[in-house]
C-alpha cells in the first residue's frame, strides 16, 4: 500500500501529467465559455474594446454599454497586447487569450531553476485559483506570470527579457512595477538599466505610430485618474479589496485615513529584509523574496479580488517549496527535498 501510495504520488508530480492537468482545464474552460455566449466573458471584451477603442482615437476609461459592462482599468500599451486576439471573432479570441495565459503562467514557474518535482508541485499548489481567475480571462495570471519570470529571467542572466517583463506589467496594470525588487539581485546592472529605459520609451512612444501625442497623453492622465477613482470605489466593495488594507478598512468602517498607513509600514518591514546581503548569493533567499512580493501584491492592494488570488496561491506555493524543516538550516535549492516537499514525496 506504501508503495503505490508513493507512485501515486510520484505520477502527479510527473511533468508530463502536470501539463496535460493544466492545459486539459485550460481547453475545458475555453470550451464552456465559447458555448455560453459572450455574456459568460465579459472581461475579454473589455479588453478587446481597449484595442478597437485606442485605434479609434476613442476615450479608453469611459463605459460602453452597448459593447460590454464595466469600465477598462488597463494602460494605452494593453491595446498592442490584446491586438492578436481582439481582430479574431470573439469566442476564437477569448479561447486564445485563456490559452496564452495559461502557457506564460505554466512556461515561466518552469523557468524557474529549481528541480522539476518543486515547479510541479507549485503548479498544483497554484491550480484552483488559476482555474479561477482564467474562468474569467483575467489578466492577474499575466502579472504573476511575469513577475516569477522577471527573476527566473534574472538567474538565466537575461536581463533583456526581465526588463521587458517588467515593464509590461508595470504599463498595462502597475503591479508588475514590484519586480524592480529584484534588481539588487542583478549581476548587470548596467545592461539592465538599459534595457528597462529601452523598453520604457517603446512603451510609450508606440501608440505615436497610430494616435496623435495629444489624444495618447490625454489617456494616460484619463487613467491616472481611473485608477485613483477606482481606489475609492474598492473601499468598501464586497467583491473587491479582498486584502489586508480591505479588511482593516471594512471592520473600522472609516474612510478618513489613507491606505498608506498601512502599506508603508509594511513596505519598511520588507526592506528590511534587504539589509541581509550576505544572503543575496543564496537562490533560497531570492526565491522568498519572490514569495513575499506576489503575497504583497494581495495583501496590499484594494483592487485584490478572488479571481487576483492566483497571484497570492503562486506565492504561497513558491514559499512552501522554499520553507526549510524546523529546526534545521536552510537548504540549498539544488539539493535534495526538504521539510513539506520531502514529507510530501516519502
Amino acid at each position: 500500500m506504501a508503495s503505490q501510495f508513493i507512485n501515486l504520488k510520484s505520477r502527479l508530480l510527473n511533468p508530463y501529467v502536470v501539463f496535460a492537468v493544466w492545459m486539459l482545464c485550460t481547453v475545458w474552460i475555453c470550451i464552456t465559455q465559447s458555448l455560453a455566449g459572450p455574456q459568460n466573458y465579459n472581461n475579454f471584451l473589455v479588453f478587446r474594446g481597449v484595442f478597437d477603442h485606442l485605434f479609434s482615437s476613442l476615450p479608453l476609461y469611459e463605459p460602453y454599454p452597448l459593447e460590454y459592462g464595466d469600465i477598462n482599468h488597463y494602460g494605452p500599451i494593453f491595446a498592442f497586447i490584446i491586438a492578436p486576439f481582439a481582430v479574431l471573432p470573439p469566442w476564437l479570441g477569448m479561447s486564445l487569450w485563456c490559452m496564452s495565459l495559461s502557457l506564460l503562467l505554466y512556461w515561466t514557474v518552469r523557468q524557474l531553476p529549481m528541480p522539476v518535482v518543486l515547479t510541479s508541485l507549485v503548479l498544483w499548489l497554484t491550480l484552483n485559483d488559476f482555474y479561477g481567475a482564467c474562468f474569467k480571462q483575467q489578466f492577474n495570471i499575466a502579472v504573476a506570470a511575469l513577475v516569477v519570470g522577471a527573476l527566473a529571467m534574472i538567474e538565466k542572466r537575461r536581463e533583456g527579457w526581465a526588463a521587458l517583463f517588467i515593464v509590461i506589467g508595470t504599463f498595462v496594470k502597475i503591479y508588475g512595477i514590484v519586480g524592480l525588487a529584484f534588481f539588487f539581485f542583478v549581476r548587470r546592472k548596467g545592461r539592465f538599466i538599459g534595457y528597462m529605459a529601452l523598453w520604457s520609451a517603446m512603451a510609450l512612444l508606440l501608440p505615436l505610430l497610430f494616435v496623435s501625442p495629444e489624444y495618447l497623453w490625454s489617456q494616460y492622465a484619463a487613467w491616472a485618474a481611473d485608477i485613483v477613482q477606482k481606489n475609492g470605489e474598492n473601499m468598501f466593495c464586497a467583491y473587491t479589496n479582498i486584502s489586508l488594507v480591505g479588511c482593516v478598512r471594512k471592520i473600522s468602517g472609516s474612510p478618513a485615513y489613507s491606505d498608506l498607513l498601512i502599506i508603508v509600514p509594511a513596505m519598511v518591514l520588507f526592506l528590511l529584509s534587504y539589509l541581509r546581503t550576505g544572503q543575496y548569493k543564496h537562490f533560497s533567499y531570492r526565491l522568498t523574496m519572490l514569495a513575499s512580493l506576489l503575497l504583497f501584491i494581495v495583501l496590499f492592494s484594494s483592487g485584490s479580488e478572488h479571481s487576483g488570488y492566483v497571484i497570492a496561491a503562486l506565492g504561497m506555493g513558491i514559499w512552501w517549496v522554499n520553507f526549510p524543516p524546523p529546526r534545521t538550516r536552510p537548504a540549498r535549492m539544488d539539493a535534495a527535498p526538504t521539510g513539506p516537499v520531502r514529507q510530501f514525496l516519502l
